[in-house]
């Protein structure tokens, strides 16, 4: 498939604080996903940032304002930063 025929797949990545940041890491360490879909996650850069490090997967971060500003690349996570997390006080101590 194409790129541009691959369906957009915005994904919610819940509590910043909580399993989502993970398990959306983990999911999308899979080249499955972007076989099928050109995915991005909606929430916190930092908290992303912070689960690829505990899952410890091969991936780096984009941030996009717009979808538009999408890679769609495999081992690349968009995510559309809300900017509404203070990361200095959001996320629990691992």
């Amino acid at each position: 498939m194409a790129a541009k025929e691959r369906p957009v797949l915005g994904i919610t990545m819940g509590d910043a604080a909580g399993i989502g940041p993970e398990v959306c890491a983990k999911a999308l360490a899979s080249k499955e996903i972007y076989d099928l879909s050109r995915p991005f996650i909606i929430g916190s850069s930092y908290s992303m940032k912070d689960a690829i490090k505990f899952t410890h997967k091969p991936l780096k971060i984009h941030e996009i304002e717009k979808v538009s500003d999408m890679l769609g690349q495999y081992g690349t996570i968009d995510v559309m930063d809300m900017h509404n997390i203070d990361p200095k006080i959001s996320l629990p101590a691992r």
